[in-house]
């Protein structure tokens, strides 16, 4: 889906959102019917008015700091202008546009300023002044002072003239010349006094800080720069991974609109600390023996050989960027594949005569090859294919490891290598925002902008926690030392259950300790094994055959072991939980070992997360023991927050990672679906249900959202006594502040299909908020205390921030549910886009219920007593999209030996005609969808 640009107006009871479209955006693109009811009906919609403040007495008030510095104004006046870069050669081209790999975007900025600079010099007449100019290395320039330019003015530099650099080599290579073009675009004083002049004009003010402090870093060229990501190129504070991959430390930039302490608006710079793994730079040949661990060329080659280790040298070389060091002028290209074939059985046709890769090297290059036995390297082009030998590539810098290629060891490291404690992390972001420069350098001065060195300090306040109640009324207090109560909805276990011992990490004897500890444990709270059999099996984690027909053997609950935690065989024994109901579980040989030892955490652990997935319900929430005892005052707010007849629903969407540069070039179309979440409660605050299904790949917005809503009121109505929720909550996860509106579009739609499912005689009262999780907040302390525990450095679980470093335009607040038990807390950002009631009915929904019903969800995991990151409904919407992504991989066969090496396609089946996109994917999401009726995804 195209990117819709919202307007806001702000009026006296709200907020009315109208969309405005780039140029160019819907030009030969049909709009979906998502997309016609968010322009047409949203912009008839308004965000919510501006609530009264919160006003529930809170368990404790203090101070915090916020990982941001305030920006202070002075009046100045800024032009905006646009700028066209383009390429003249055999023909003209956009040169702001291009690949979007970490390695071509931050090449390609690195170009642009260069360029820039560049004409700012061969223009003293125009840019008398460099460091009052402002460029985001692409199409913005800002500056203080009226560019001397006529509309439509040309400025050329021609190919002799262009600085050669690495980057300027490698993008304005064969070119004649550059021609650029400036654009006044708009004018207005970038003040303090400017943001209250509504969102369109704050929203220009914060665009051009972001482009101003920003500039110093590209003009530097200390850091990889990526998006509004930062990482020093220098590779002193580097922390060494193996696999051919470290880490980066950096940060991350924003810069927001808040309130300051007299509730006026002001602006303030965000600055997070960062840690990402890198793939490490050097010679190919050197990386793939790191990868695999062997000492040599000649171990290298016989590794290749295993065709497991093939598979995931070939994932992992995939989209990478290599510079060739055997030319006359070295190039850079995407990894495509590796080639089974070596260079001497590769052959090709080249003037009439027939050359192996090893005869072409020797004859063109006279370079004999030292390893000629390695397979090799594919460059894909439009029409054909290039094969390269590994030992002449060479790995170019600054290039993130993609959540795709995280190995499950590289996933435990970099856990490790994040958990930085508050006062660490305070002092990397004073370290990050010094060094860098970021926030004092002439570029600020000359704009009229001073950005404070202290972190801001704002007021918070720590809510109740909940009350964990279990079957008898007994009570579990939040802690790490918590043991789970007698459940309070017992489950009854399957006439069948199964241990099946995958590639035998554990004996016959241990897994029949481990299902009677399970079953002794498991009566004591309740759970009812009545007539049940237990059946062992042993076997290989490749007789995927056998292990199906034991899923499929009528009502059976399945056990599974395995040596490690994250095993391939897991996603394998989870796509088999759609065929007909039945679920299992995955234990690892740890795991397995401790239950049977009979250790009780473990063992509680397991029965907690067993009893959901047979269809029990562990315990429910109560709200915190002096909260109503505080707060008699608030009885309005008291009653909304303990009504009965609320479901409370989690959304969420996860999608493909992005195509590869060759696919793009070839305008090959995106095959993998995005999956979206949903989760909902049924029973109290606990009692879930959830689903998921498969929408067109890359669309943020949720498709047959109303259908799926409809669905769970039937769901909700059918499990209590045939009664509807008079009120819905919804928790949208995944969307960002400018995508409010697909939000609030999402539940204008909803509404429409109530009311043509159930008429005017169903219309309850609705509220949306948006979680955002990557909102690089972080809260510290105001005095950290340096050796205290990693709970006590924290701000304690519960802490709300809804005043000072919020926006002040939307009804927002910043919670830190969950207790930190290790590294630093990372908060999340909810903010209510939609309150609804239909005519005659108030919706009672207010900041203290919002804030107070995210905490008490938070509470709602069922597995873990202490409080998570997201409310529960949240949590498992996440779950059920990895689970959605997990089925349809298996379903469509989403293997490297069914792949071609040379294209890197998949062949056929992943193949989908957009044009049938949309209810192809609806009729798949039928066949991938578990069809127990519990919390399976527990």
């Amino acid at each position: 889906m195209g990117y819709i640009a919202a307007r806001v107006t702000q009026y006296r009871d709200g907020f009315t959102l109208t969309f405005a479209s780039p140029a160019g955006w819907d030009e030969g693109r049909k709009k979906s019917s998502m997309e016609e009811r968010m322009e047409f009906q949203t912009s008839q919609e308004t965000l919510p008015a501006k609530l009264p403040e919160a006003k529930f007495k809170a368990q404790d008030t203090f101070f915090v700091q916020a990982n941001a510095f305030e920006i202070c104004f002075k009046d100045t006046e800024v032009f905006h202008y646009r700028l066209e870069v383009t390429k003249v050669g055999k023909k003209m081209t956009d040169a702001t546009r291009g690949p979007n790999s970490d390695f071509a975007q931050q090449a390609r900025r690195r170009a642009l300023f260069s360029v820039f600079k560049t004409l700012m010099k061969a223009h003293p007449e125009v840019f008398p002044d460099q460091e009052c100019i402002a460029y985001d290395c692409a199409g913005t320039v800002y500056s203080n002072y009226a560019l001397d330019v006529r509309p439509g003015e040309e400025f050329t530099l021609a190919a002799e003239d262009i600085k050669k650099t690495e980057s300027t080599a490698m993008f304005f290579h064969n070119i004649e010349k550059l021609v650029f073009v400036i654009h006044l675009v708009d004018q207005f004083v970038l003040s303090k006094d400017a943001l209250r002049e509504g969102f369109d004009m704050s929203r220009k003010c914060q665009q051009v800080v972001e482009v101003i402090s920003n500039t110093i870093l590209h003009r530097g060229g200390d850091y990889h720069s990526l998006r509004n990501k930062f990482f020093e190129k220098s590779s002193e504070n580097n922390l060494p991974m193996g696999e051919a991959k470290y880490v980066k430390v950096g940060f991350e930039k924003n810069c927001r609109i808040i309130n300051d302490e007299s509730g006026s608006p002001t602006m303030m710079l965000q600055i997070d600390a960062k840690r990402s793994p890198f793939i490490e730079h050097g010679d190919l040949i050197d990386a793939l023996k790191d990868l695999l661990k062997v000492r040599d060329s000649y171990e290298l080659e016989r590794a290749l050989a295993d065709q497991r280790a093939f598979k995931m040298v070939n994932q992992q070389l995939k989209d990478v960027a290599v510079r060739t060091s055997h030319m006359s002028e070295n190039r850079f290209f995407m990894i495509n594949a590796l080639h089974k074939k070596n260079a001497r059985e590769t052959t090709f046709e080249k003037d009439d005569r027939t050359y192996s890769v090893y005869e072409y090297f020797k004859t063109t290059y006279k370079k004999t090859l030292k390893y000629p036995n390695l397979p090799l390297v594919v460059e894909r082009h439009q029409k054909s294919v290039s094969f390269h030998p590994i030992e002449v590539l060479i790995i170019e810098r600054g290039q993130r490891v993609p959540t795709s290629k995280s190995t499950p060891l590289m996933a435990e490291k970099m856990i490790k290598k994040c958990q930085m404690l508050p006062d660490e992390m305070s002092k990397q972001i004073d370290d990050q925002m010094a060094g860098s420069k970021v926030g004092e350098n002439n570029y600020l001065k000359n704009f009229g902008l001073k950005v404070d060195r202290s972190k801001i300090v704002a007021g918070a306040k720590q809510l109740e926690p909940a009350q964990i109640v279990f079957q008898g009324n007994q009570t579990v207090s939040a802690n790490p030392t918590w043991r789970a109560g007698n459940f309070l909805k017992p489950a009854e276990v399957p006439r069948k259950v199964y241990m099946i011992i995958f590639d035998r990490c554990a004996k016959r004897h241990e897994a029949e300790n481990f299902i009677n500890n399970i079953r002794r444990s498991g009566e004591q709270k309740g759970m009812k094994w009545r007539n049940t059999s237990i059946h062992v099996e042993e076997m290989s984690s490749t007789d995927e055959e056998r292990a199906a027909k034991i899923m499929s053997s009528g009502e059976v609950f399945v056990f599974f072991v395995t040596h490690q935690k994250q095993d391939p065989v897991h996603d394998f024994m989870k796509s088999l939980e759609n065929k007909n109901g039945n679920v299992c579980q995955h234990v690892s040989r740890k795991t397995f070992g401790d239950v049977c030892s009979n250790k009780p955490a473990t063992t509680d652990n397991i029965l907690l997360k067993l009893n959901l997935k047979m269809g029990g319900l562990n315990y429910y929430l109560a709200l915190g023991r002096n909260l109503e005892s505080k707060n008699r005052d608030q009885q309005q707010s008291l009653h909304e927050l303990k009504r009965t007849d609320r479901m409370v629903v989690g959304f969420d969407v996860q999608h493909a990672g992005a195509q590869s540069a060759v696919d793009r070039q070839l305008k090959v179309v995106r095959s993998e679906p995005s999956v979206a979440g949903m989760a909902f409660t049924v029973d109290g605050l606990t009692g879930m249900r959830g689903t998921f299904w498969l929408q067109t790949p890359g669309l943020a917005e949720i498709s047959r959202v109303g259908e799926k809503m409809v669905e769970a009121v039937h769901e909700y109505s059918r499990l209590n006594e045939g009664k509807k929720p008079g009120d819905i909550v919804v928790f949208r996860g995944g969307v960002s502040e400018g995508e409010f509106p697909k939000a609030q579009a999402e539940m204008v739609s909803v509404r429409e299909e109530f009311k043509a499912k159930f008429g005017s005689s169903y219309t309850p009262t609705m509220t949306c908020i948006v979680v955002q999780t990557n909102s690089n907040f972080r809260i510290f302390r105001e005095r950290i205390p340096k050796k205290a525990r990693p709970m006590d450095q924290n701000v304690p679980y519960g802490t709300v921030i809804d005043k000072n470093i919020v926006n002040p335009m939307f009804n927002e607040f910043i919670i830190t549910p969950q207790r930190a038990l290790i590294g630093t807390v990372r908060p999340i950002r909810c903010t209510i886009v939609d309150l609804y009631h239909p005519p005659g009915v108030v919706n009672n929904m207010n900041m203290d219920v919002a804030e107070q019903l995210t905490n008490l969800l938070s509470y709602g995991h069922q597995v873990s007593c202490c409080p998570t990151g997201l409310p529960n409904v949240c949590y498992a919407a996440t779950n059920l999209t990895k689970r959605g992504k997990n089925n349809w991989k298996r379903l469509n066969c989403e293997d490297e030996d069914r792949m071609s090496m040379v294209s890197g396609s998949s062949t056929g089946r992943g193949t989908i005609p957009m044009d049938q996109a949309e209810g192809y994917f609806f009729d798949i999401s039928d066949k991938i969808t578990p069809k127990a009726d519990t919390q399976f995804w527990a």
